[in-house]
Parts: structure tokens; C-alpha cells; sequence
């Protein structure tokens, strides 16, 4: 698939008939973080607590997501002391997250202008071996199509051509792989499954 209403008309399928794919948060919606521990959406805003100035309307505030939300799984754990469902304000209150808890702040923002997708698909850096990972896949103008990931941005040192992009372009999917540029791919292979 290569036509983005295709790919978006997919994915919206793809949030009904399975739970790797969310296309919406509402207060109240609950995103599993595991098996037994839960995370309940309580304020729809909660990424622009980020941000010392507003960010206009559909603008992601990727940096901030990555900078401030600190990848730090003792202390995410300890939020779910004794309970299994912990209300998503704590979690940004408190800092912490890896690439579920970021996701789910990059999907609040993203969903305000136009489709986004919160995804567990794989992730595969290099010779490594896959492993679960969340990301997004949103369309600010129902055009384009972005890959965006807060947890591990995209970047070249020095020289290079880019530094720290956390949005790429998709340029189609095929068999539930994200089809990506070359030059923003740096060895990293996303999928659907």
C-alpha cells in the first residue's frame, strides 16, 4: 500500500479488529501496559503540561516528550505499587517513560489535527533482534503519513544531514513492514506485527 487514505483506512481497521493499533484517546480510555498493569487516560491535554509555551494546534512536541519523559523502568514500575491501573497525569507528573508512555503523549498531540495511531509493532536496529516497541504513525494534513518516534529520534552527528528528526515519512507498507526513505532509516526497520 502506498496511497495514504489506503494505509489510513488500514489502520483504522486494524484499531477495531485488534488491539496494536489505537486510533483515538478519550478520557477514560485505558491503554495496557503489560498483561496485568493498565494506564487510564484522565486529561486529554496532559502533553502541553510539557511545554513552557503553547504549542500551536497539531504541532507535536516530540523534543520535549523526549527530553522530559526519562526512560526509567524502576520508577515506572514503582508508580504501579500495589495497583494495576494508575492514572496517566502521575506518570508525566513523575517524568518517566519509555516507549509505550511517550507514544501515548505523542498520540494525544497528534490526534488533535487529524488521524493518529498509537502502534505495538517491532522495532529493529541493525543486526539486532526485533523486539516491541511503540511509535506513531500520524497525517497532520490527511496527505502525508509520518512515522514518529519519541523514544528513539532519528539523528547524524557532525557532518550529517539531520539531527535528532523524530518524524519520517512513510511511503507505503507492505506485508505489515513501514516502508521508510532510505536516508532516514539508519539500519531501523518498523512493523506492524
Amino acid at each position: 500500500m502506498e496511497n495514504t487514505q489506503e494505509i489510513l483506512n488500514y489502520l483504522e481497521k486494524m484499531s477495531v479488529d485488534s488491539s496494536r493499533v489505537i486510533s483515538h484517546l478519550d478520557v477514560g480510555s485505558v491503554v495496557n501496559k503489560n498483561d496485568k498493569l493498565r494506564y487510564v487516560i484522565d486529561n486529554l491535554d496532559v502533553d502541553r503540561e510539557l511545554t513552557v509555551s503553547a504549542f500551536p494546534e497539531g504541532i507535536i512536541p516530540c523534543a520535549q516528550i523526549y527530553t522530559k519523559m526519562v526512560s526509567d523502568k524502576d520508577k515506572i514500575a514503582g508508580l504501579f505499587m500495589e495497583r494495576d491501573v494508575v492514572r496517566f497525569t502521575d506518570v508525566v507528573k513523575a517524568g518517566v517513560g519509555g516507549s509505550l508512555e511517550k507514544a501515548i503523549l505523542t498520540e494525544l498531540a497528534g490526534q488533535r489535527k487529524g488521524p493518529a495511531f498509537l502502534v505495538r509493532g517491532q522495532f529493529k536496529n541493525g543486526e539486532s533482534s526485533k523486539q516491541e516497541h511503540y511509535f506513531n504513525l500520524v497525517s497532520l494534513d490527511g496527505q502525508s503519513l509520518y512515522l514518529v518516534d519519541t523514544e528513539n529520534p532519528a539523528s547524524v552527528n557532525g557532518g550529517g544531514v539531520f539531527v535528532s528528526r523524530y518524524a519520517v515519512p512513510v511511503m507505503g507498507i507492505q506485508d505489515e513492514k513501514i516502508i521508510i526513505p532510505e536516508k532516514y532509516k539508519m539500519g531501523r526497520n518498523y512493523s506492524l506485527d
